[in-house]
């Protein structure tokens, strides 16, 4: 992101007035809520990958609106005063900054917008609401002051433990959201890699979809790839699922490339906003629901038997999750794929029931 010179002049009037007149000094203490942000402000970035060029998206503002039945007429937050609603969304709002490795994000009401501004890994403040009318500063000049911060300063990295300053704001401020490595849905996300912005190039094809949301054709690292992603700001309830998909790909590596596809790789992209798992493409088409030829359901047959002599029960029995691929001597091979609702299992008893599905 960059402005021309008159518009840097501006901006920088605006940080200058903005940092007299406004502190962020109120603070409380809560706990994580879930949902989609109503506002989130970004810029476009284009990179050159391969010759090619990809235009992606940073976030830049992350705010949440609210209507005066949950605010009331709030002003200032106080933590001894606020009621349960004013509470959550304060936090809800908190946590949508933390996931989207953050600075800056703002509460918006009726009456008033409250700007948030992170002090910690789970430490923030508030300012006190400004109404719709504000002239020193108004709205518009807080959205221009935090915009341009948030770009400079970058994605927001998690501050040691044992640091001396991040210590002293945990002291002096009592608004507390659980980060993501404490929280339950994304508490593993420590162990996933980091990859950079080139190692995915999407195409415009929809190759699937299914509870996690759409797979799509991109290219991981170069290479052809199927590809299931989930935006960590409004999807974190479903890293659990996905996390599983790739344990049970590990788990069947034997199997990969014969029945099921491979795990080409899997990890955090974009600023680590996004998880996601890349599997090579099969060039294929699903089963009918009834009149398949007895080979071609032998077939299935045997690949779904290779699965349990794993121990792994698929969990997710559709033609939708069946891919049949020509094996390149007149016949099929068939794959497996989606599973994120599998599960571990030797018993012989809970595999016949699976197989009996396939008739």
């Amino acid at each position: 992101m960059s402005f021309c010179v008159p518009a840097q002049q501006i901006l920088k009037a605006y940080s200058r007035r903005v940092d007299r007149q406004v502190v962020f000094d109120q603070m409380l203490q809560g706990t994580k809520a879930d949902g989609v942000p109503d506002f989130v402000f970004q810029i476009s970035r284009m990179w050159r990958v391969r010759g090619k060029t990809v235009k992606t998206w940073v976030d830049l503002v992350v705010g949440e609106g609210k209507t005066p039945s949950v605010m009331g007429s709030v002003l200032r937050v106080v933590a001894q005063q606020l009621q349960e609603d004013v509470r959550a969304s304060c936090m809800q709002t908190c946590d949508y900054v933390r996931l989207r490795l953050m600075r800056y994000g703002f509460l918006t009401y009726l009456d008033g917008t409250f700007f948030i501004k992170r002090l910690g890994n789970d430490v923030y403040a508030f300012t006190d609401a400004l109404p719709p009318d504000a002239q020193n500063p108004t709205i518009t000049e807080m959205l221009l002051y935090i915009a341009p911060k948030q770009h400079e300063e970058g994605p927001w990295q998690d501050i040691p433990a044992g640091d001396q300053s991040a210590a002293q704001a945990s002291q002096q401020a009592t608004v507390r959201v659980q980060n993501s490595i404490g929280s339950s849905s994304t508490s593993s996300l420590i162990t996933e890699p980091s990859h950079p912005e080139e190692a995915l190039d999407y195409a415009d094809e929809i190759l699937g979809s299914g509870q996690t949301g759409n797979v799509v054709l991109a290219r991981f690292y170069g290479q052809p790839a199927a590809i299931k992603s989930l935006d960590l700001s409004k999807q974190d309830h479903l890293v659990g699922r996905l996390q599983n998909e790739v344990e049970i790909y590990d788990h069947l590596q034997d199997l990969q490339g014969a029945c099921i596809p491979r795990l080409l790789g899997h990890g955090l992209w974009h600023n680590d906003t996004t998880l996601f798992m890349a599997t090579s493409v099969i060039q294929g088409y699903h089963p009918s629901y009834e009149g398949n030829p007895p080979q071609v359901l032998t077939t299935i047959e045997q690949a779904l038997r290779s699965i349990h002599n794993h121990g792994v029960l698929h969990g997710d029995l559709r033609v939708e999750n069946i891919l049949l691929a020509a094996d390149g001597a007149g016949g099929v091979q068939a794959f497996f794929i989606d599973f994120g609702n599998s599960s571990k299992c030797d018993d012989p008893s809970k595999h016949a029931q699976e197989s009996a599905r396939l008739r």
